[in-house]
């Protein structure tokens, strides 16, 4: 299987908004089928996920779709989403998150994750959010990396006003000595992703509520001496 096709059967995975709402729903059912824990987990603010493994002809791929509620307007989420800052507080393990420069419209950044084990670095080419709410990624081959590939996607769905389904879908190529080491502990971390979405979107979209923008006030001469 080459990787478009893995790419479509991926996102097939992504659940619709609907998902995230009981009762189940028979569309649901054949795309991506969820059980009746997942759904109520969803509901009460968990985060559920569903590892993935592919054997590609670039090379052998570990990851999978994680998902989870936010109690903010998918607008909001997705405004934040460009913020380059936050991103050492919504992917776990990052230690730099720098943007570098653009290609077209895209964003590149670098980044560099790890611990006392080690580190690995790369630049990640990410798109803005297209009108489903969807923001691919890429790592750029055309700058040094310490892995071999990484891709996937962020989706942000409206379920209401203030709140929203943010799906993380990632499938990364760590080469055979990290994947062999590291790789499941890289797969749980990079599952958080929606937890972490959602707890700075939450904190985010509070203090904007409790902190509105304040109206500019008129000018006034002051009178002549």
């Amino acid at each position: 299987m080459d990787r478009r096709t893995f790419t479509r059967a991926l996102a097939s995975l992504a659940l619709p908004s609907a998902a995230a709402s009981i009762p189940l729903l028979p569309s649901l059912a054949r795309a991506a089928p969820l059980t009746r824990a997942e759904h109520d987990a969803l509901n009460k603010g968990e985060c559920v996920r569903r590892a993935v493994d592919a054997e590609l002809e670039s090379g052998v791929y570990l990851g999978g779709v994680s998902y989870c509620i936010a109690e903010a307007p998918a607008p909001f989420v997705l405004d934040m989403l460009k913020d380059v800052s936050l991103y050492k507080r919504i992917l776990a393990l990052t230690l730099e998150a720098n943007p570098v420069g653009t290609k077209g419209k895209d964003q590149l950044v670098f980044f560099k994750h790890g611990g006392k084990l080690g580190t690995a670095s790369y630049t990640m080419r990410i798109q803005p959010p297209d009108p489903s709410g969807v923001i691919r990624f890429w790592m750029d081959p055309a700058f040094d990396h310490e892995i071999e590939d990484i891709w996937g996607f962020v989706r942000v769905e409206p379920l209401a006003p203030a709140r929203c389904l943010a799906t993380y879908a990632v499938l990364c190529d760590l080469g055979t000595v990290l994947r062999l080491l590291f790789g499941e502990k890289v797969r749980d971390f990079a599952l958080d992703t929606p937890e972490h979405i959602r707890w700075v979107a939450a904190d985010r979209y509070s203090a904007s509520q409790r902190d509105p923008e304040p109206e500019a006030q008129p000018e006034y001469a002051l009178p002549p001496p």
